[in-house]
Parts: C-alpha cells; structure tokens; sequence
C-alpha cells in the first residue's frame, strides 16, 4: 500500500521495466490515488475502501488519460470480512459501471489454492446487476489490453 507519491517515484526508478510489466497500486491517500491514475507507467489501481470511495468522473478521466484500469481482487473475499468486503466489492463495480471506467476482476492469487473460477466474478457482477457484457470484458478484453507495452 503506497501512502505517498515520493514512495511510488521511488520504487518505479529503482526499478527498470519491461514491456511486459505490469505496476499495480494500492493506495489511502487521494494525491496518490490521483497521481497514480495519471502516471502512465502504473496500470492497475487496486480497489480497497478508500479508493471505492473515491471512484468519480475525475479519476476516470485520468485513468483514460494514463490507460490505467481499476482492479477488484477476490482474495480479499477469504481474508477480510466477508461481509464487509463484499460491500467494498458491489459498490465499486456499480460505480466504475457508473463512471464507464476499465475493470479488471481478479484472482490475485498468491498460491493455488487462492485460485478464483471465473463464475465468481461473474456471479459478483450479476449482484451487482452489472451487464454480462461488462462483467466478461473485465475478465478477459481489460487485462488482456493492460498487457501492451508499458509507458
């Protein structure tokens, strides 16, 4: 989780990337959030309850400005409140279906065994009465576009 920009500077010069690199943030603090969206070599913002709550035209202009997508993780779904995250997870995909913003619904698997199937996604997005269309492009067209080359 990155809470400032100077920490997210460092690490991408520190770091020489790829084509095939893919930067990911997770953020708590709005200027972050905001510069992140904007940086064009960061492809991926992490949803978390802060960044849920902050989904508006404004971020999705800058994530169309630096061809960046939101990204749900279902991990969260086994080691947070179930519950509670799944708030977190409906809200933001009627927001960013709202906003018309890049999705991308993920695993984040760290290990097999916290492997999602696709349904799940799916069945999440039809909670959140989110057009099937939306919900399989996230899972597949979205991430797939992320992997061009970077920046």
């Amino acid at each position: 989780v990155a809470d400032n920009v100077s920490f997210i500077k460092k690490i991408l010069l520190g770091n020489s990337l790829r084509e095939y690199d893919i930067v990911s943030v997770e953020t708590n603090n709005l200027e972050t959030l905001r510069w992140a969206s904007r940086d064009k070599r960061i492809r991926v913002i992490r949803i978390n309850k802060f960044t849920s709550k902050h989904i508006d035209s404004s971020e999705r202009r800058l994530l169309l400005e630096g061809n960046s997508a939101l990204e749900i993780t279902l991990r969260n779904l086994l080691y947070r409140r179930r519950v509670e995250w799944l708030r977190v997870i409906i809200e933001s995909l009627k927001r960013s279906v709202a906003y018309d913003i890049p999705l991308v619904i993920s695993s984040d698997a760290t290990s097999w065994l916290e492997l999602f199937p696709p349904h799940v996604g799916i069945s999440l997005c039809d909670l959140a009465d989110i057009p099937p269309s939306i919900c399989l492009s996230s899972l597949s067209t979205v991430p797939l576009s992320l992997t061009g080359c970077n920046g």
